[in-house]
């Protein structure tokens, strides 16, 4: 009876019951299952696998609950996990973190299963460690959009989205930066500048997009050095600190800087082979004027097909004679053999002098009267500059040298007609309506117009900078249109236009470009053009070529390149007058509407044209190949296909 609730000598609740009634075990609970082959402990309940709690109730595990492997709350953490001397630890559910995580090493350590990535965190003095044989991190949103690769290849951090690769701004600020946005790789903005490039060492400073300006650059030395990788040339722009007080300083193989004005032409080399400045406007001074304080005087240097030097002065004969000693720097720049010119003039008495003898150090001068024997005269001396003996005035063009435009001063005398008095024109014309030389009514203009219409005065309506854009659409058959018709002059008179013998299509009613030679469906040919047999079809626009299998015959264009190129069609394909095939209306040198693809790139006004694989469409060139170009855009087409005005141009 004694044992009867005992079990060799134990009480029977020290054994567990199998049975479906709960049991209560009263000390700890040790189950051995080495070598048996399965689990130590296996749980399974309706609400979950375990459930494990501290004898207060705050803090407690659940173990295969619902789809959780474990749930831990706490207190003061959800779980704690530490190495046996403590020296790493981690805290999962602390306070309003998810993880906290200490290490004597790192704060974490993560490394994929063949350990060719990993990352550790909190690492000596570093937040993040991350390395990967493909690249240290990737981070992406949640559509895939945005990407951002951190550590590949040789970049150490490459970003990439729809909208653009990287934003950047100030929380407190309106400075903000968008990298790699459309076809810009950085746009920067910001209140007072947009963005601000320093040294902090040698304090040069370059600030873009600041206050009223596009660029502000200073440096000790100079302010901006832009130098060509190819050809070495330099730009040198100076603030005038330690700089020798120089603005610009400039320096290339071919010259040392090109300046134009694209609204009027004028432009000027500067240090370009054996000539300082060279240009096609005149050499000017400017100075105060003394009697009006809102105007200047402006005068311009003398210019001749020899480049000339000159000493004057005075003196007296002496005895009925004078050897003047010239100035000691004019035989240091003059030629002393050849190019020599003297003038003398008596001075405050009628007398007739002559030299005797002139050359770079002495000029001799005697009176033809013996009784001139003290008169005072005026002399000036003319030679050549020593080493430009052999400059040519006649050269190759290499590029348009237009009159410079008038129109300013003509839309100044319009202003301030007085100011037309001061004048070449208006002062020689009157010189000769004084002295009765030739009537004012009589001028004959006709030689200085046709001078001027021959070498053309610029007009930005017509004509395009070396360099600037195309000319407007329409421009040539404006100039054509003009004729010798006069137009009026800087002195107020006129002058003519150059007559162009071709021109463009008329433009459309609707403004939308030029109409087509001639009706499409029309048995007669347009202007210029000639009828040629085709095979197949054509419509108005396609590009031709000749046909290989046809001699004679053309055919629309369907190679790139095609040096067979004939012409652009200026109507549709039609019936022969003889009844024998079909005929199509083609232009070969001319202006003419042709159609043109870009997808094969942009196409930009000027650009040469070729055959493309696109059928009857021409496309940029990208290489001059001979016989291959068609013409010369006039218009531009960014993208997609299209029909634009061209020059066509003789193969």
């Amino acid at each position: 009876a004694l044992n009867a609730g005992r079990l060799e000598g134990r009480p029977a609740s020290g054994f567990l019951d199998t049975s479906s009634t709960a049991q209560t075990k009263s000390g700890r609970l040790i189950v051995d299952s080495t070598g048996q082959g399965t689990y130590g402990l296996q749980a399974y309940g309706d609400y979950g696998g375990g459930y494990f709690q501290d004898v207060d109730g705050t803090g407690e595990a659940y173990l295969a609950f619902g789809d959780d492997g474990i749930r831990a709350y706490g207190s003061t953490r959800g779980g704690y996990f530490a190495d046996a001397d403590n020296s790493g630890y981690a805290e999962l559910g602390v306070g309003n973190r998810g993880i906290q995580a200490f290490g004597s090493a790192m704060g974490g350590f993560f490394q994929d299963s063949d350990s060719t990535g990993e990352a550790r965190l909190a690492s000596g003095n570093r937040g993040v460690e991350a390395f990967g044989s493909v690249m240290g991190g990737f981070f992406q949103d949640s559509d895939g959009s945005g990407y951002a690769q951190v550590g590949i290849d040789n970049d150490g951090i490459r970003a990439y989205g729809n909208a653009k690769g990287g934003y950047f701004a100030a929380a407190n600020g309106s400075g903000y930066a968008n990298v790699g946005i459309g076809d810009r790789g950085i746009e920067a903005y910001g209140g007072e500048t947009a963005a601000v490039f320093e040294n902090t060492v040698t304090g040069a400073r370059v600030e873009a997009g600041a206050y009223d300006y596009g660029l502000i650059v200073s440096g000790a030395d100079n302010g901006a050095s832009i130098v060509n990788d190819v050809s070495n040339a330099s730009v040198l722009l100076a603030s005038g600190i330690d700089f020798g007080g120089r603005g610009i300083r400039a320096s290339g193989g071919d010259y040392g800087g090109l300046f134009e004005d694209t609204d009027s032409s004028g432009w000027a080399y500067v240090g370009r082979q054996t000539y300082k400045i060279q240009g096609s406007g005149a050499v000017s001074f400017v100075q105060n004027h003394p009697g009006d304080p809102s105007r200047v005087i402006v005068y311009h240097a003398p210019e001749a097909s020899e480049v000339a030097v000159y000493t004057r002065g005075s003196a007296r004969l002496a005895g009925g004679r004078a050897v003047v000693s010239l100035d000691p720097t004019f035989a240091w720049v003059a030629n002393p053999d050849l190019g020599l010119t003297a003038h003398v003039t008596s001075r405050g008495a009628a007398c007739t002098l002559y030299v005797e003898s002139v050359t770079t150090e002495t000029l001799a001068v005697a009176p033809v009267d013996p009784s001139c024997t003290e008169v005072a005269f005026d002399y000036m001396v003319w030679g050549l500059r020593i080493g430009f003996e052999r400059l040519t005035p006649v050269q190759a063009k290499e590029h348009e040298a237009y009159i410079p435009s008038m129109a300013e001063h003509r839309e100044r005398i319009a202003a301030e007609p007085e100011l037309g008095a001061y004048t070449a024109f208006e002062r020689f014309r009157r010189m000769h309506a004084a002295i009765g030389l030739r009537p004012d009514a009589e001028i004959d203009l006709s030689r200085s117009r046709a001078l001027v219409a021959a070498i053309h005065e610029f007009d930005s309506s017509i004509d395009a900078p070396r360099g600037g854009p195309a000319p407007a659409v329409g421009a040539t058959e404006r100039r054509a249109s003009a004729g010798n018709e006069p137009v009026p002059g800087s002195d107020g008179h006129e002058q003519p236009h150059l007559e162009l013998s071709v021109a463009l299509p008329p433009e459309r009613p609707d403004g939308r470009g030029p109409e087509s030679q001639r009706d499409a469906d029309s048995s007669t040919p347009p202007a210029g053009a000639m009828l040629l047999p085709i095979t197949g079809e054509a419509e108005h626009g396609d590009l031709l070529v000749l046909d290989p299998d046809h001699p004679g015959h053309v055919i629309v264009a369907t190679s790139p390149m095609d040096q067979g190129v004939v012409g652009v069609a200026a109507g549709s394909h039609r019936p022969s007058a003889t009844g024998a095939g079909y005929v199509v209306p083609v232009v070969e040198t001319r202006f003419a509407l042709a159609k043109v693809d870009a997808g094969y790139g942009a196409i930009r006004a000027g650009d040469l044209l070729v055959s493309s694989a696109t059928p009857g469409h021409a496309m940029r060139a990208l290489e001059v190949a001979p016989g291959t170009i068609i013409g010369k855009a006039l218009e531009p087409l960014e993208t997609g296909i299209g029909t634009i005005r061209v020059l066509l141009l003789a193969r």
